[in-house]
C-alpha cells in the first residue's frame, strides 16, 4: 500500500511540476537609467509602455530603454505621486507639490490645482470625458 501511495504522489508530483511556470524578473537601477530608487506608481499605457513614478521624475519602459521625464522635460515638478492612463492615449502625471502634469501624443502640459502643496494622492479617469483627482 505504501509502494502505491507513493507511486502515486510521485505521479502527481511530475504532472503538476511539468504545469509549473517560471516567472523571470530584471532589477533597474539607476545605473540602468532610472531616476529614484523609489517607486510611487506604475502604469501600461496602450501602447504598452511602461510608467514609472519616483521621486525624481518619470521613467518609460519600452523593454529595451529607460527613457527619464523631469521638469527640465516640462513636468510641473519632479516627485510624481500617482499615475493614470486614458483610452484615449492622455497620462496623468500627479506630483507631490499639489499640480498635475500631463503627457499626450509627446506633449508635456501642466495644470494647477492646489495652492498649498497639498499632494495629489490619486488620479483616476472614468472615461473620455472624466478625469477625477483626489488631493
Amino acid at each position: 500500500m505504501n509502494r502505491k501511495l507513493s507511486l502515486l504522489y510521485f505521479t502527481l508530483f511530475l504532472f503538476f511540476s511539468s504545469y509549473s511556470q517560471t516567472f523571470n524578473f530584471n532589477k533597474l537601477t539607476l545605473n540602468d537609467g532610472m531616476a529614484h530608487p523609489y517607486i510611487y506608481d506604475i502604469c501600461q499605457d496602450k501602447n504598452g509602455f511602461i510608467w514609472v513614478a519616483t521621486g525624481e521624475g518619470l521613467n518609460r519602459l519600452d523593454g529595451s530603454e529607460v527613457k527619464k521625464y523631469d521638469t527640465k522635460s516640462g513636468l510641473a515638478d519632479n516627485f510624481i505621486t500617482c499615475l493614470e492612463t486614458t483610452n484615449n492615449g492622455i497620462l496623468w502625471i500627479g506630483h507631490n507639490n499639489g499640480n498635475i502634469s500631463y503627457l499626450y501624443k509627446g506633449n508635456i502640459g501642466k495644470i494647477n490645482i492646489s495652492e498649498k502643496d497639498i499632494p495629489v494622492l490619486k488620479i483616476k479617469s472614468h472615461n473620455i470625458k472624466n478625469t477625477w483627482v483626489l488631493i
